[in-house]
């Protein structure tokens, strides 16, 4: 794309001299989604709109139903008006997802490309009063720190607060480290009680055990019906998640992963959705 980035610069500057202004900006307005285009996804009645700014983003505006079927399905399971917690947001699939299935939604992202790709895709798909998207990060205390970023982009994963650690465990040199705010989710329901979500989505990337380290009377409080997590069945850090739900009162549902990801690196990746007192 960076071919199509520069000959579009080059038509905006000429625009801008020959137009003036106000008509040029409509015309780059124009041509800058023809050079990062918008990817359209149905839901139900909505219509959700991604801005797709490279091959990376693209690739999951088009596997939106093939990658994690199993979290579409979750959600299915809200009832309207239920609040979810999206921690781990990226640039937002499953939060618009929720938000067009009725739900109300907190979008946890602390890395600022994908923080502001987000905020875009809840501005495009017309979900500014469903959507609250947050540039600050979930661990287990309040604290400021570091988030590394294996490759600076927007739509990139595999960021990981504090450490150096890849989604195994592994240490790796970021090439790139962001300053963020970090609050327990304990602090932060402390601080904002009027939040408070029926549902929890946890998908960071290695670092889930912190944040369900800092969130236990969080899991305790009955008001959190249902919990999704992201675990790696290979660490035993990841598998003592299960025995911390449990000890809050869950169980459980079902443990899942897409044949997308079954064919992949990721094969020992599953999200473990869990539910209260069954």
């Amino acid at each position: 794309m960076g071919l199509k980035r520069a000959l579009f610069d080059a038509a905006a500057g000429a625009a801008s001299s020959l137009l003036g202004l106000k008509r040029a900006h409509r015309l780059s307005c124009a041509l800058a989604e023809l050079v990062d285009p918008v990817h359209e996804v149905r839901v139900g009645q909505s219509v959700l709109r991604l801005h797709c700014p490279n091959e990376l983003t693209l690739s999951r505006a088009r596997t939106f139903f093939e990658k994690e079927p199993e979290t579409l399905e979750w959600i299915d399971g809200f009832a309207p008006g239920e609040t979810l917690f999206d921690v781990g947001a990226n640039v937002g699939l499953y939060s618009l997802y929720a938000a067009a299935r009725g739900a109300r939604v907190y979008a946890f992202e602390p890395e600022s490309q994908n923080y502001a790709l987000l905020n875009r895709n809840v501005y495009l798909s017309g979900q500014t009063d469903r959507v609250t998207a947050l540039n600050i990060a979930l661990s287990d205390r309040d604290s400021l720190g570091r988030i590394s970023l294996p490759r600076f982009m927007p739509g990139a994963a595999l960021n990981n607060f504090g450490e150096s650690l890849d989604w195994k465990r592994e240490r790796y040199s970021p090439a790139f480290t962001q300053g963020v705010v970090a609050f327990s989710l304990d602090s932060f329901l402390a601080r904002f009680p009027e939040a408070f979500p029926a549902h929890l989505k946890i998908d960071v990337d290695g670092a889930e055990i912190k944040i369900v380290e800092g969130a236990e009377k969080t899991l305790r409080d009955p008001r959190l019906k249902t919990l999704l997590v992201e675990i790696n069945e290979d660490l035993p850090e990841d598998l003592a998640i299960v025995e911390r739900a449990r000890a809050a009162g869950f169980s459980v549902r079902h443990k899942k992963h897409s044949e997308m990801i079954a064919r992949s690196e990721f094969r020992r990746l599953y999200n473990y959705v869990f539910e209260r007192g069954s």
